[in-house]
């Protein structure tokens, strides 16, 4: 869960290319070997992790125009009028200063892809517009179970803040790909963090949710992070503790899914499986109860559920379920199954209880069960809005 400092990576998104945006000396080929070169180029195939660049559609149809790339245009090949000037990506960028894109740009309509090499040499050909910043992005893969090769258009826009000053977050855009390190460093830099410091990562989901990103070589698409998220650095204090101090409390149950809280608690997850705490020993709740200073509520024979102390009534089971993060369609699937009356029943008058296989050595040891029947049991008494 520690991070530690090392040379900071030059930023693909703001480096320049080979050769900058100035025209190479020396001759610029005829139109028609320019075709003939980029044709090539363009038939490249996408591998994860190479840098494409971005051209506004609008300077490469006009290329494409004066070299007689399509039949019809052959007959226009050369003529000084067509001539395309320096690249211009003014037209698909939504602010000139930061040089940010339009949103819902459309591949092919609004812009051209093409690879480092390409873009090399239309570089050393026309140069670009002063000022501007070649537009450079990576492929990455997407998908769950078939993998493609995509460029990555749009980067993600995560909000970046110290743990000392959480009301003052600064945007930063990172790729899917790039590593929860990356985000580390790209931090460190930021908020100037002693080399000899050693720091740590906190996801913050809501005004009391934090969860702990105890993997640095994950990516920003493994971790979860998602437009918006504001992450949170917190470095050791002196003493060797930590400001937001995790007690991973222990369970002598079969669950590992102790937690406490409070109307004004802070909750936070750590990297152990299910286990989440904010450091208040008075309050403190598990699967089948839970204590808050003011009195104990939870399941048990007399089938008084688990739920938030609230004012609210509805219609039982119609209960909204959190948003952690990327879980909405996992939670559009518990909707359904906590729907499916039967099944539900069977949870919350406990029968399932009986057919728990805790001998089963490739089994849960009723975990999943327990944690299920723990949420309908939220989702049911009628007296809650929503539950996470």
């Amino acid at each position: 869960t520690l991070f530690r400092s090392s040379p900071r990576p030059q930023s693909p998104v703001l480096a320049m290319a080979e050769g900058g945006c100035e025209p190479a000396a020396g001759s610029t080929p005829p139109p028609e070997a320019q075709k003939a070169q980029l044709r090539e180029l363009l038939q490249t195939p996408l591998r994860k992790g190479e840098e494409w660049y971005l051209i506004d559609n609008r300077w490469f149809k006009q290329w494409k125009k004066y070299v007689g790339y399509d039949s019809w245009d052959m007959y226009k090949m050369g003529e000084p009028s067509l001539h395309p000037g320096p690249i211009d990506n003014s037209g698909i960028f939504s602010d000139p200063e930061t040089q940010s894109l339009k949103e819902h740009l459309i591949d092919e309509l609004d812009y051209m892809l093409v690879p480092f090499e390409a873009w090399k040499k239309l570089i050393s050909w026309y140069g670009c517009v002063e000022g501007q910043q070649p537009i450079i992005r990576k492929v990455i893969e997407h998908g769950l179970f078939v993998k493609q090769c995509k460029v990555e258009v749009y980067l993600i826009e995560l909000k970046l803040c110290e743990n000392s000053d959480l009301d003052n977050p600064r945007t930063h855009l990172f790729s899917k790909a790039d590593a929860v390190e990356t985000i580390e460093k790209e931090m460190r830099s930021l908020f100037n963090i002693p080399n000899e410091k050693e720091t740590r990562l906190w996801n913050k989901y809501m005004s009391n949710t934090f969860e702990l990103l105890s993997k640095p070589d994950s990516t920003v698409q493994d971790a979860g992070l998602y437009q918006g998220q504001v992450l949170v650095i917190e470095q050791k204090n002196d003493d060797g503790t930590w400001p937001r101090q995790t007690n991973q409390t222990k369970s002598s149950t079969v669950t590992n899914r102790n937690c406490v809280t409070s109307p004004k608690s802070t909750i936070y997850f750590s990297s152990s499986p299910s286990t989440f705490t904010n450091g208040d020993s008075n309050n403190s709740c598990g699967l089948n109860s839970c204590s808050t200073g003011q009195g104990t509520y939870g399941s048990s024979n007399n089938n008084n559920y688990n739920y938030r102390e609230s004012h609210f009534q509805s219609q039982p089971g119609v209960c909204g379920l959190s948003n952690l993060g990327n879980t909405c369609f996992m939670n559009s699937a518990l909707q359904c199954l906590s729907n499916t009356q039967p099944l539900t029943q069977y949870f919350l008058n406990d029968k399932y209880e009986a057919e728990i296989n805790r001998q089963n050595p490739l089994g849960m040891k009723g975990e999943i069960a327990e944690a299920y029947a723990e949420l309908i049991k939220q989702m049911w008494p009628g007296r809650s809005e929503s539950t996470r």
